[in-house]
């Protein structure tokens, strides 16, 4: 009956967690578990190393950036999917479609009592940030880092015999098409939820644009052509054009598709240490000014621009009424012949001084979010999050719904624990939405997430065991 799968799904739990703390779990599966987790955070340091010594500077970022989504990964995921994918894969994708959907939800729930219940606390904070707090905790890292936490730990016993062989290589296969075929699942959840949510609705064209990228693109492309496959196989045509035309193209794509992982890894630590530089610089800033947040300067206007001098001015309503002294209309009104309508800005100020002021007081980052709520939003992300997802997975999944598959299970957690996606920075600089804010959550998430995915690791292998 249902009751006893709960009652056995609860068992699963407390049995998963008196190993982890009483030491039963075997130390050559935890080696392997802070293994893989060290893989991530030396490929990142990789890329730390490289935006210090200027190799990944800012444009050099979205160069890389480019080449991953619009080259490296399509490649990855057409080689990779391809050959693996049939209907009955497709039939397995269910429950991740299902634990999306449920990631998803908790996040935005609470995301929006979050921001409800802490903004009597921090009144200049939100509703400001709420956006931002919901998307993060909405959708987590689901490719690059629990692809390769997973892939670190294939060759672990509780995974031997998955997709119908012993081997390492062929559950690694089964892993990369579950986490490929996945991937476009959270890239329409992403630009079709998270994307209007953090910078404001957008219209059914830049929707389009946005789902419809390469990766999205390349996943259908993949399933079409490799169902298709299946069907010439029965033909005597298949093992003789295979050979010729498909053997050459495979290799190709397997060599492009091979740069997307540790590409998107080196990207993650150019931009945790952008982060760290950006917040340094805001807060040397902030001390410099008298307290006024002031932007970083990756994100202010070039030093250029014709813009006059302002004067000194501690409060930002002293500055705001710099703004109105300036406006062309203003001086219109009082007479001035010398200005002109088209002179002005839609917000009514000239244009140089805008830019000054702006640079100055921007109404995004005159309050930064407190570091305090940067760790709420991690411990609920990663902690909680990770809880929720190992419940849902082993609880509803398996033990109500009959899932037996492994991978499937593990994926289903890993996809629910992660720190919160690296496609939050990109959304945030294209938004011009919270960037310095974006930047130093991201960066306290990734911090902590050497620990948190360490135990989310060590906790999912002791369930599925």
């Amino acid at each position: 009956s249902t009751l006893v799968k709960v009652v056995r799904s609860g068992a699963a739990f407390a049995w998963a967690a008196h190993s982890c703390t009483h030491g039963i779990y075997d130390l050559e599966d935890m080696g392997g578990v802070v293994q893989s987790v060290a893989v991530v955070a030396a490929s990142a340091a990789i890329g730390t190393y490289a935006h210090r010594s200027g190799l990944l500077s800012g444009q050099a970022q979205k160069v890389l950036d480019r080449l991953v989504f619009a080259m490296f990964l399509p490649c990855l995921i057409i080689g990779k999917v391809t050959p693996n994918i049939d209907m009955q894969k497709l039939v397995v994708m269910w429950p991740l479609a299902a634990a999306c959907v449920c990631t998803v939800l908790y996040g935005l729930v609470s995301g929006a009592l979050l921001a409800k219940c802490l903004a009597p606390s921090f009144p200049g904070v939100f509703p400001r940030y709420r956006g931002l707090v919901m998307v993060a905790l909405s959708f987590p890292n689901s490719f690059s880092v629990p692809l390769t936490l997973f892939e670190s730990v294939s060759d672990h016993p509780v995974f031997a015999g998955e997709d119908g062989s012993g081997g390492v290589e062929a559950v690694r296969s089964h892993i990369a098409v579950l986490f490929l075929m996945s991937y476009a699942l959270w890239v329409l959840a992403r630009w079709s939820i998270g994307y209007p949510i953090l910078c404001g609705a957008i219209s059914f064209s830049e929707w389009k644009a946005k789902v419809m990228n390469a990766p999205m693109v390349a996943c259908m492309f993949a399933m079409v052509c490799g169902l298709l496959w299946r069907a010439l196989e029965r033909w005597h045509f298949a093992a003789e054009v295979a050979p010729v035309v498909v053997a050459p193209a495979a290799i190709a794509l397997k060599y492009v598709g091979s740069c997307a992982i540790p590409s998107t890894l080196l990207a993650l630590g150019a931009r945790l240490d952008q982060a760290v530089a950006d917040i340094w610089q805001q807060r040397v800033a902030q001390r410099s000014s008298g307290g006024v947040a002031v932007k970083p300067t990756s994100h202010v206007a070039d030093a250029t621009d014709s813009a006059a001098p302002i004067p000194e001015a501690r409060d930002p309503c002293e500055l705001a009424g710099l703004v109105e002294q300036a406006s062309p209309q203003r001086h219109m009104q009082q007479g001035d012949p010398h200005l002109t309508p088209n002179e002005a800005s839609p917000c009514g100020v000239d244009k140089p001084l805008e830019k000054a002021v702006t640079s100055v007081v921007n109404c995004e980052d005159a309050v930064g979010m407190p570091l305090v709520i940067c760790f709420i939003v991690v411990v609920l992300r990663q902690v909680v999050g990770a809880f929720l997802g190992a419940l849902f997975a082993i609880g509803v999944l398996r033990e109500l719904c009959g899932v037996q598959d492994r991978a499937v299970l593990m994926t289903a957690m890993l996809q629910s624990a992660g720190p919160p996606m690296i496609h939050l920075g990109i959304m945030a600089g294209i938004s011009g939405n919270a960037e310095v804010e974006t930047s130093k959550l991201l960066l306290v998430a990734y911090s902590v997430s050497l620990f948190t995915s360490t135990g989310a690791l060590v906790m999912f292998l002791a369930l599925l065991a």
